[in-house]
């Protein structure tokens, strides 16, 4: 029961990878390793990508991506990260770009990493509606940008592969509470993000 209601994030991140028609030998980086950079590191390694790339700022989150099978992790506050992207893609930058973050900054380096025809997946909700943006660059490498808002018609996939154990959720829930304790558990999961990814409340 607890893996299964992991499947509603996992749900973000397949409908995430379908609309950015994910394919065997793109190379993907997922900015942000929070619940939904993982479950997007799931899907993409679910749809047989295996160079994957995934940045976050708490090591904590970065050791979760590497076991859930990122082939790359860097701390995205690193002054060299795109150095660091660019080596690991033979200089070339990634095919796939999803920001999960909801961070302005990295929704501004989407376009730095990208190679030339990439597509940029933006999930997560910055703080801003409104902000400066590379559209020269964008243009020059003829960038797809596509919005992610939840997911569609997935739910039922997501199931299958639980089932067919294509994606290991186990790894997301790191603490559990006890339904009297629900108020701790949503403190703790807001307080807490650089050591916690999933909290959940058994019933």
């Amino acid at each position: 029961f607890e893996e299964a209601a992991m499947v509603e994030p996992l749900a973000v991140g397949i409908y995430s990878v379908k609309r950015a028609q994910a394919e065997p030998g793109h190379t993907a980086l997922v900015l942000g390793s929070g619940p939904i950079g993982l479950v997007t590191i799931q899907a993409l390694i679910a749809r047989g990508i295996t160079e994957v790339i995934a940045t976050d700022i708490y090591d904590y989150r970065l050791r979760k991506a590497q076991d859930m099978g990122a082939k790359y992790v860097f701390n995205g506050q690193n002054p060299d990260l795109r150095k660091a992207v660019r080596e690991v893609t033979g200089g070339k930058g990634v095919d796939l770009v999803f920001e999960t973050a909801g961070s302005v900054p990295t929704t501004q380096q989407t376009v730095d990493f990208s190679n030339q025809g990439a597509r940029i997946v933006l999930i997560g909700l910055p703080s801003q509606s409104h902000f400066d943006f590379p559209i020269i660059e964008t243009i020059a490498k003829e960038l797809d940008i596509l919005g992610i808002f939840r997911y569609a018609n997935v739910y039922k996939g997501c199931v299958d592969l639980l089932n067919a154990g294509k994606v290991n959720l186990k790894p997301l829930i790191t603490h559990r509470f006890s339904l009297e304790n629900t108020q701790q558990a949503l403190e703790f999961a807001h307080e807490h993000k650089a050591e916690s990814i999933k909290a959940v409340i058994n019933l």
